[in-house]
């Protein structure tokens, strides 16, 4: 009976749920991190486990989930990496919120939490002022928006599938004075424009072209970029099986599709098969998303 007491409350309370799952989730092999938290973890755990056999109640059972609302803020501080300074998701998130306050529901959560999901400070990190951008999937205009904010580009420029969203992306970016390109993309051809632009982006689209095309759109965007022009691409890492289910679950729910996420070294190769000069990689895991960047060149 005391398991069962025990239990339910486990399942039966979705906040409660949420908690036991991160310390799971630190616990895993798959989690990097520090001695300290997963030590707070397994605490947790052997707590919460103590109550199945003896007492499902009263304090002791404040005391293990206050000690679960420990880890989990430890958790959040150390998924949001505030070493970026004017970049840290909170401050990127604020002023989301400030900007597109009239958005409600699904939207609002999905632009206003993007930060926190995104490793953002890594596209600012590699874009200088000045610089002219194109973005390949611009979506609704949100991350040329924050390029325009933040690094004053001369130019910018995107492409998108959908129609509604190029109408939105120049709603949203006519504020500024630079160069402005943003064009519907059938799903086939790079546009030529691409060849007025010094830096690419890529963020978390590629793993939406079918795996037997990603190959030839690489070769074809090489083709299309100008020479000394750098791509800068992020997306999902299918190496790690483990995070991989949440952003298959992400895009199940937000674009009613399952993604072809590819890893690291594989995108490294097909970039490379494709004539680019790998710069630099990089790895990043923000909560449950586990990403990666490479910045490549155009010799």
């Amino acid at each position: 009976i005391l398991v069962k007491n025990h239990l339910s409350k486990w399942v039966g309370n979705p906040f409660k749920a949420s908690l036991l799952f991160i310390h799971f989730l630190v616990l895993s092999p798959k989690y990097k991190s520090e001695r300290s938290i997963k030590l707070i973890a397994l605490t947790g755990v052997a707590l919460h486990s103590v109550l199945w056999f003896w007492h499902s109640s009263g304090r002791y059972s404040f005391l293990a989930w206050q000690f679960s609302l420990f880890l989990t803020f430890e958790f959040i501080l150390r998924g949001f990496s505030f070493k970026e300074g004017d970049f840290n998701p909170i401050r990127l998130s604020n002023i989301l919120k400030e900007k597109f306050k009239d958005l409600k529901g699904i939207n609002a959560l999905k632009v206003f939490y993007r930060p926190f999901i995104c490793p953002f400070h890594e596209f600012f990190r590699e874009i200088k002022p000045n610089a002219k951008v194109f973005d390949i999937g611009c979506g609704n205009g949100l991350l040329l928006w924050m390029i325009s904010s933040f690094r004053n580009p001369l130019a910018l420029g995107g492409v998108e599938v959908s129609k509604e969203l190029v109408t939105n992306s120049n709603t949203l970016l006519k504020q500024f004075d630079n160069e402005k390109i943003i064009l519907h993309y059938n799903g086939k051809e790079i546009p030529e424009e691409i060849h007025q632009f010094d830096t690419v982006i890529m963020n978390d689209v590629f793993h939406h072209i079918h795996s037997d095309q990603q190959q030839e759109f690489m070769s074809n965007l090489f083709s299309k970029m100008s020479s000394g022009s750098k791509l800068i691409f992020k997306d999902i890492d299918a190496n790690e099986k483990f995070f991989l289910i949440f952003n298959k679950l992400h895009d199940l729910v937000l674009s009613k599709e399952i993604g072809n996420e590819i890893s690291l070294r594989t995108c490294k190769e097909l970039l490379t098969n494709a004539g680019f000069r790998i710069k630099r990689l990089k790895k990043e895991r923000t909560f449950v998303y586990s990403h990666y960047f490479i910045i490549a060149e155009k010799a």
